[in-house]
């Protein structure tokens, strides 16, 4: 079997189980305190309740299935293919909750999937190396800044949800660069470096978790996934020539199909994470609460921003 076939295949198995966790997670988020907002306590919280142990369980068999995906296939393929959750997302949402799969929904599907197509087609062979260095370090700490510049900025003030959300679509692209690395180190067999990446990787992705957690408490998803969705894809195939040796080809229609199908997956990302079918598997169980239980917390929308519909 072609290796970016096996790759695609592996990574989708991958994206349902991601699917899965981001459900079952989101369910108890929007149920924790907003005093908990940005906080490892909520982390603690939340670790806790079995449905949320759960989805992080769930979403620890997807990253070995994203690990698997990267020794087959490149990052320019592997993280746009990851996006397609919100594909499988949307399929339980109009199978399992009946909500409506419109026009928008299909041009969506149609969006990714041909965005993937392209990819496939134009994606740059399987390096099993990445790069070091000056470059190496300055990219991932401005990373690393963004991940955490939440919290620099909440110790003085309330940090924008928008930033929050961002911060953990960066966290995410982060893990999945540091399980690229990770790989490649398995794959040369210097096992103690591949094992201080996943502790990085590790690290990374339990911010990226806290910050997607506390932007959908204050947010609707209709807000936060586009923007966490959309940084997962966009930051690792935008470095991925630089940090992860993919040459783009050296014919610029070659290149022009691969930014063109880049801009396919996003737009296609960005039109799902809108839809009322996917927002409807993460309020699912806020909706419950918010019509017969006591235990939700108002949700705080600033009144200079309009709540779009779910």
């Amino acid at each position: 079997m072609n290796q970016h076939l096996a790759g695609v295949l592996v990574a989708l198995a991958a994206a349902a189980l991601y699917s899965l966790a981001v459900g079952l997670q989101a369910i108890e988020a929007r149920k924790a305190p907003r005093k908990d907002t940005l906080r490892f306590a909520l982390l603690g919280r939340l670790i806790r309740r079995p449905l949320w142990l759960a989805g992080a369980i769930t979403g620890i068999l997807g990253w070995a299935l994203q690990a698997v995906a990267l020794s087959f296939a490149p990052l320019t393929l592997v993280e746009p293919t990851l996006a397609a959750s919100l594909v499988f997302l949307l399929i339980f949402g109009a199978r399992a909750l009946g909500e409506h799969v419109g026009p928008n929904e299909i041009v969506g599907v149609l969006a990714v999937s041909l965005g993937l197509a392209g990819l496939g087609w134009a994606a740059p062979s399987h390096s099993p190396h990445h790069s070091g260095g000056v470059t190496f370090a300055v990219i991932l700490a401005v990373l690393t800044a963004i991940v955490i510049a939440p919290y620099l900025i909440g110790l003085r003030r309330h940090a924008p949800v928008l930033l929050v959300a961002a911060s953990a679509g960066v966290a995410y692209a982060f893990a999945g660069l540091g399980t690229k690395f990770a790989t490649d180190e398995m794959h040369r067999s210097t096992l103690i470096a591949a094992l201080i990446w996943f502790g990085v990787l590790t690290a990374v992705s339990i911010v990226g978790q806290l910050n997607e957690m506390s932007a959908l408490q204050q947010r609707p998803v209709t807000h936060v996934a586009p923007v966490v969705f959309g940084l997962n894809v966009l930051v690792p195939v935008a470095v991925a020539p630089v940090l992860a040796h993919e040459t783009w080809g050296h014919s610029s229609g070659i290149r022009a199909v691969l930014v063109g199908s880049l801009v396919l997956v996003i737009a296609g990302l960005i039109t799902l994470a809108r839809s009322k079918a996917v927002g409807a598997v993460y309020r699912t169980e806020a909706d419950l609460t918010s019509a017969g239980r006591p235990d939700r917390p108002p949700r705080a929308i600033p009144a200079s921003v309009p709540e779009t519909s779910e």
